[in-house]
């Protein structure tokens, strides 16, 4: 029997789970399967996680590829797909589409850490919470830092049989797409970047984020928006500040079945979760001048009725792995 070439053998093992790719549920358009990476790409800790991945079809396989990446870390591409393929529809008469769950999300073994998954948007997450953690994902979380994500990604390039793949990405997915140009950029064919994360990533104490929140608080009342409101939204902050370093504010809420509740803002840590969470919410930064106006003036009850809309419900793991967020960043920033 003749000897097949390693080289021939170890792309057949490579290319096979692509052959096995079925119809993604609900999402037609694109066929679905699983890559199996190593846990380990240093290859010192045994164990492998399963990378689920879907390919665009019906687009000739001959086109170059461009990889979708969510944000989070923590949100699910393969769910997003038809999402992708529709706001990427004038590079795809170019590009075949693939999007792949990165590791600890989605269908690629999700990290689920009930305790600071079921908190809401604005809880902050306490030390104790990441303890508890950490000691249930065990030792593995040493590997779901954004360098094992992007190895992952080179592996799925290879499974693909294609020498360069383009990359998009949002939000935290641009800080994936330039450190796998940066660790393979003879593979990398171009980068399309939406809300970018820097190339060094978060600053560890939001720094760049605070010191940009007076010209994002200032914009929101340009051209007389806020008149009759306030005239200066950046004081009406720093005056809210003090009263909740003081000992936060408090006061009866009710919800849409007319029961009462206590609600609360402990801390100014609250009040920026909600100015930091409004820059991806439209109706919940229209409405905090004139609430956080008004508790300057001593009327809480805007703001503390705006606290669970904004807070919103418990995160769903198939939307968005809160725990991986915290597993990634401990990895990745010094």
């Amino acid at each position: 029997m003749p000897r097949v070439p390693l080289l021939a053998l170890a792309l057949a093992l490579l290319l096979a789970p692509a052959s096995q790719a079925k119809p993604c549920p609900h999402q037609p358009g694109f066929a679905c399967s699983t890559l199996t990476v190593p846990l380990d790409h240093a290859g010192r800790v045994p164990g492998s996680v399963a990378i689920k991945y879907a390919v665009q079809r019906h687009v000739p396989a001959s086109r170059p590829v461009l990889v979708a990446l969510s944000g989070g870390p923590g949100q699910s591409s393969v769910s997003a797909a038809e999402s992708f393929a529709l706001s990427l529809s004038l590079a795809l008469k170019r590009y075949r589409l693939v999007v792949l769950d990165q590791r600890g999300t989605g269908g690629s073994g999700a990290l689920d850490c009930p305790a600071i998954q079921r908190e809401d948007g604005l809880a902050p997450v306490v030390p104790q919470e990441l303890a508890d953690c950490a000691e249930q994902i065990g030792p593995r979380r040493a590997f779901y830092s954004t360098v094992d994500s992007v190895r992952d990604l080179d592996a799925l390039r290879q499974a693909l049989g294609v020498g360069r793949i383009a990359l998009m990405g949002v939000s935290y997915g641009t800080f994936v797409a330039q450190q796998y140009a940066r660790l393979f950029p003879e593979h990398t064919d171009r980068l399309i970047l939406d809300s970018v994360v820097g190339a060094h990533g978060i600053d560890p104490f939001l720094l760049d984020t605070y010191l940009r929140m007076p010209r994002v608080l200032r914009e929101q009342c340009a051209g007389g928006a806020c008149a009759g409101i306030t005239k200066d939204p950046v004081a009406d902050v720093a005056k809210l500040v003090a009263t909740l370093r003081v000992g936060g504010i408090s006061g009866p809420t009710y919800d849409r079945s007319g029961r009462r509740h206590t609600t609360r803002y402990d801390s100014a840590d609250d009040l920026a979760n909600i100015l930091i969470g409004a820059d991806l919410n439209p109706y919940v930064q229209a409405g905090l001048p004139a609430e956080i106006h008004a508790a300057t003036d001593g009327d809480t009850a805007l703001l503390l009725r705006f606290r669970r809309p904004t807070a919103g419900p418990q995160t769903n793991l198939a939307y968005l792995i809160v725990g991986l967020i915290f597993v990634t960043h401990y990895q990745d920033t010094p």
